[in-house]
């Protein structure tokens, strides 16, 4: 697929009945050539899901079949996933679509529980990075929090990767205690649009969350 309809595809022609297709399409064009295997695909889908280690994924029946009847990948002999035309996109489109894929799976997540009874279970994370020595990154996520890091680290613009200083325990109003930290350490914002927080409290937003995961 060329960079305009692998784009289109991705913003308005997939349909999401669950994380699969832009998790597995997000591993393909940030990987070397292309490639994947089901093993691969499967171990992101139990990060995002939040799963059980060894938890295992019917990948070659979904996403993989859905995503060859539209001709976006094909399955090769050894059971690895290539994507179609992966080889004619720049640097550039690919974290591009890249940012599709988070941007598409954020919106999915933020659905699913918006829909339900409880607004926020999740986890908060303090993200750092070399780039930003002075300030920190306080957040909350479905997710496991070094997924969320690798998904803020591939964005355009992002000169340095960031990496998990703390992640708390799964709790049921993460989005609730994000929101009352970040409003309580407003003044450590240097930014009140962006969620960076400066050094100088850092010590004191630890003592606010939510005790730390053990689970691996």
């Amino acid at each position: 697929m060329t960079f305009s309809e692998l784009a289109k595809f991705i913003e308005s022609e997939m349909r999401m009945a669950q994380v699969y297709q832009p998790v597995f399409l997000a591993l393909l064009l940030d990987s070397e050539g292309g490639l994947i295997t089901e093993a691969e695909a499967g171990e992101s889908f139990r990060q995002v899901l939040d799963t059980e280690p060894g938890t295992t994924f019917d990948v070659r029946r979904y996403p993989g079949d859905v995503l060859i009847e539209r001709g976006v990948v094909e399955r090769l002999e050894d059971e690895r996933y290539r994507l179609i035309g992966f080889r004619e996109l720049s640097s550039h489109q690919r974290r591009t679509l890249i940012d599709l894929c988070d941007a598409r799976l954020e919106l999915f997540l933020a659905g699913a529980e918006l829909g339900g009874e409880q607004l926020g279970p999740g986890r908060l994370y303090i993200l750092m990075s070399d780039a930003t020595p002075t300030l920190f990154k306080l957040g909350f996520t479905t997710k496991r929090a070094t997924y969320r890091a690798t998904e803020i680290s591939r964005g355009t613009g992002v000169p340095a990767s960031f990496n998990v200083y703390y992640e708390s325990a799964h709790v049921p109003d993460a989005y609730q205690r994000e929101q009352s930290l970040l409003g309580e350490f407003a003044d450590a914002r240097p930014n009140p649009r962006k969620e960076f927080l400066e050094m100088r409290v850092l010590k004191e937003v630890v003592e606010r969350l939510p005790e730390r995961e053990t689970a691996p």
